[in-house]
Parts: C-alpha cells; structure tokens; sequence
C-alpha cells in the first residue's frame, strides 16, 4: 500500500554507483542464417505402379462391401414397405352458420302469424287549432 512517490517511480531503473559504462553504439553488419534446410534433401523412395496397385488391392481387401439380401416384400408392397400405415382423414362437411339472430327472427315471425302480438297503428295528434290564427 505504501508506495514511492510519482516522480521516483517514472525515472526508470535505478543505476548502481560504479556501473559500467555502456559503448557507443555501432551499426551492425546482416548475416543471413544458415539453415539446414537448404542441404536437406527430399526422400527419393517413389513406389512403382505395381506396388501401388498391390497396395490398393489389399486395403481393398481389409475394407469389403457387406451387402444385405434383398428382401421381396419391397416389391410385393409397392415401395411403402418399412413406412407407417396412414389413412386419410374424412373431408370436412361444411356445416351453415345458425345464429341466434336468425332464431330470434323466425320465432317472431311465428308469434305474429299466430296473432299472439297485434300491431298497433299509430295514429298522429290533431293539430291545435290555434296555431294557424297567428299567420
């Protein structure tokens, strides 16, 4: 937690008293690296085409195709053997609309073919006779 102040910890490492002086600086002289890989050469063991096609036919060996037996039941079902039975669904019937308003409407028509409610004819007020006299 306690540290040196600011100014002490920006000025670098500190230098012991009889520390050698540093040389001047020169320019110095590139030197390629010497690689090994420019000596090295490549294996020249190239296989005949013999030995190549022997190679080929006895992995060939080790990696056989296993076919299985053909069962006829794939032919006697028409290509759907293996797949789940599906029957279709029933088509959908269209059923009318039945709405309570047209209920409504047809046991009222038949109340007033019945007579159950009369209709009353309306009949307008006399004019007051003095609303003329004025004019």
């Amino acid at each position: 937690f306690r540290t040196l102040p600011h100014s002490q910890l920006n000025k670098g490492p500190i230098q012991p008293k009889n520390a050698p002086v540093k040389a001047v600086a020169r320019v110095t002289i590139p030197v390629t690296p010497k690689l090994s890989s420019k000596t090295r050469t490549p294996p020249t063991t190239v296989e005949s085409q013999a030995a190549k096609a022997e190679k080929e036919a006895e992995e060939m060996k080790l990696h056989q195709f296993k076919a299985k037996k053909f069962d006829p039941r794939i032919v006697s079902e028409n290509g759907s053997y293996g797949l789940p039975k599906r029957t279709t669904p029933k088509t959908t019937v269209p059923v009318p609309l039945r709405l309570q308003t047209s209920k409504r409407c047809e046991s009222r028509a038949g109340k007033d073919s019945h007579g159950m409610t009369p209709v009353k004819q309306f009949r307008a007020q006399p004019i007051p006779d003095d609303m003329f006299d004025h004019a």
